[in-house]
């Protein structure tokens, strides 16, 4: 219960991360600029955390290509959900990017050779099927603005599968210093194109968003230590409870009850998906 406590804790602290870059680039700042600061901030507070955690023990890894690589898909999925928000509701946003589970279950049945069962892939379907409810190509509501949630859905998948691999080597503090690392090397190289003055109370807020995600982010790695991740992963959709909070009674966006419809088919196929992997897990043998 504690786990799924922080859990959901840490749901709280990414959807106010997201409202608050919509907040951010929905004004004059370029939406690459509010990136670097959401890395930059987060890097900051790892250094913080590794100077009583012990630099040495965390710099070290055996996985550094990778490591770095997990930063830039990141930034990727970052981004394009940065970019969506401005434009979409952050409900919406979410509704869209859950296809992520689905994209995970196909990188993962390729590149780590994971096989996949029937129920999952009746799960990838409803995900597929729900998503296309959402965004409705051809309708006259459509906007373009819809496929950045899908390409942040597909960065983090891939992010995701890289992290399986890494943490098979790296602690969590590792993992999460060399993608935050990774993560402002890479947007700080669009810095000269991006970077505009900026009042101190919009670099607090810089701050803020680093504080956000390092956060959240600790309090995911609290919470995997004290549950599995399949007990923990359908706890994920909170983050639409908050979303649409703060769409409401922020933004002033109406509920659109098509997009509802189709927000709970993605949903339902990733339960299908996370049934069929508790059920593995369960009927695993045990090694001693």
């Amino acid at each position: 219960m504690r786990s799924i406590a922080l859990y959901i804790a840490a749901t709280v602290f990414f959807v106010a991360l997201d409202s608050l870059a919509k907040v951010m680039v929905m004004g004059s700042l370029p939406p690459a600029l509010v990136v670097w600061g959401r890395y930059a901030g987060s890097l900051a507070l790892v250094v913080l955390v590794m100077l009583f955690a012990g630099v040495s023990q965390t710099v070290a890894t055996s996985s550094l290509a990778l490591q770095l690589t997990r930063g830039i898909l990141l930034v990727g999925a970052t981004g394009c959900m940065f970019q969506a928000v401005k434009v979409l509701p952050v409900a919406l946003s979410y509704a869209i990017s859950y296809v992520s589970p689905f994209i995970v279950l196909l990188a993962a049945s390729h590149f780590l050779k994971e096989q996949i069962t029937r129920k999952q892939i009746m799960g990838a379907l409803m995900g597929f099927a729900g998503v296309l409810v959402i965004m409705r190509p051809g309708a006259s509501d459509w906007q373009w603005a819809m496929l950045l949630p899908l390409g942040a859905a597909t960065f983090y998948a891939l992010y995701q599968v890289l992290t399986r691999m890494v943490g098979r080597r790296d602690s969590p503090l590792t993992s999460l210093f060399y993608v935050t690392l990774g993560g402002t090397l890479i947007t700080t190289l669009a810095l000269p194109w991006s970077y505009t003055p900026m009042p101190a109370s919009t670099w607090a807020l810089m701050g803020v968003l680093g504080a956000l995600g390092t956060v959240g982010h600790f309090l995911l790695i609290w919470a995997y230590t004290g549950a599995a991740a399949s007990v923990l992963s359908p706890f994920v959709y909170v983050q639409m409870v908050w979303a649409g909070i703060i769409d409401v009674f922020v933004f002033n966006t109406s509920f659109d009850p098509v997009a509802i419809i189709g927000a709970c088919i993605v949903i339902g196929g990733g339960l299908l998906i996370i049934e069929s992997v508790q059920k593995r897990s369960q009927t695993a043998p045990h090694k001693t």
